[in-house]
């Protein structure tokens, strides 16, 4: 199952899984044992549903339909979400550590300059 789960989820991704092992770290004998019926370990397994936007449990198999993850994912605010800041989340799940922090070091980058900055709500709107 998890296998088949890996496929599709690399096919679904544009790539092939050895290129996408490569992207991420995971040599292609690892695939290769992968595809002969053996399962990630643990570490793996959480690099890939963060890759993959996905479950733990998807990846096994123990879960049917794939849940997408992101970080408010029990709270009703990620059912609130437009497509683009969903894709924001999408993406920022794919990366690794250091890219994530270095996005998150521009977004506060952008917010500095005023121009990027939505225009303010009028007084009578804001909730205090």
């Amino acid at each position: 199952m998890f296998w088949e789960r890996f496929y599709n989820l690399c096919i679904k991704n544009g790539k092939k899984p050895n290129p996408l092992g490569k992207e991420i770290g995971i040599s292609s004998g690892i695939i290769s044992k992968w595809k002969n019926g053996s399962i990630p370990n643990g570490e793996t397994l959480i690099v890939l549903a963060k890759f993959f936007n996905c479950s733990v449990d998807y990846l096994l198999g123990l879960e049917e339909s794939q849940p997408q993850i992101t970080e408010y994912n029990n709270s009703s605010v990620s059912n609130n979400l437009d497509e683009q800041q969903q894709k924001l989340i999408d993406n920022y799940n794919k990366l690794n550590d250091s890219a994530q922090k270095a996005l998150v070091q521009y977004s506060d980058f952008m917010i500095t300059k005023p121009e990027n900055l939505k225009e303010p709500a009028d007084a009578d709107q804001m909730i205090s």
